[in-house]
């Protein structure tokens, strides 16, 4: 198994999204079981390089093995972090050790746990729901052209779920790079979102090895809850 190991966290804009090359191991990672402490966890997402990373002194990453000692300044970017309310949104929430590094632009329900969790944030209200919901897809692909052009982030983040497919689909047309991050506890089937925006995300990340074998070049991560 593949596991991502970067050393910095620092994003660049429209450069070549070529992916790199990864190496390393991890423990096994099969499924939820992994929560109950025995078993170490993989490297967390906090510690990855995302699409067209560099640092201030070179273009593109250096892929480091037990890297140790401070990680090469980083310059903030804006990054809009894409989801519906409820689990989604936790998963979203549970990035705050990268986030917090760089400006962020979040795009919700307007739900009470979305105010609850997001207060003192820049918040954008999706349209929902989004389940079975043609008109509202719609109406949130406008939405995502309308904030998109305004607001130019370098990067969309999301872990599903209907509202994330629409952002995915216009940064695709606008050449915004995306990532997106399976929610942990589908291990027996996809997600109907993920396998939505697979063929449309620069970077493809999943929480257990089992999810690897339902999407092509998927990368594990660890769980982030």
């Amino acid at each position: 198994m593949r596991v991502v190991e970067y050393s910095s966290l620092v994003l660049t804009h429209r450069q070549n999204h070529s992916r790199s090359h990864l190496s390393g191991t991890s423990p096994d990672t099969d499924g939820p079981q992994h929560r109950d402490g025995t078993r170490k966890r993989n490297t967390p997402l906090s510690t990855q390089t995302l699409p067209g990373t560099s640092t201030t002194s070179e273009r593109r990453p250096a892929l480091v093995h037990g890297a140790t000692g401070v990680s090469p300044r980083t310059e903030r970017k804006l990054i809009a972090l894409v989801g519906s309310s409820g689990g989604h949104l936790a998963h979203m929430c549970a990035l705050h050790p990268w986030t917090d590094r760089h400006d962020r632009l979040w795009v919700t329900f307007d739900k009470p746990d979305s105010r609850s969790r997001l207060h003192g944030e820049e918040v954008v209200w999706a349209f929902h729901p989004t389940t079975r919901n043609l008109y509202n897809l719609v109406r949130n692909i406008w939405l995502a052209f309308a904030v998109i052009r305004k607001r130019r982030p370098d990067l969309i983040v999301s872990s599903g779920a209907g509202v994330a497919f629409a952002f995915f689909v216009v940064a695709r047309l606008m050449r915004i790079p995306t990532v997106y991050v399976e929610v942990y506890d589908r291990v027996d089937s996809p997600t109907l979102t993920g396998r939505l925006c697979r063929p449309l995300s620069t970077r493809f990340f999943v929480q257990w090895q089992r999810q690897q074998s339902f999407y092509d070049g998927s990368e594990v991560i660890g769980p982030v809850l």
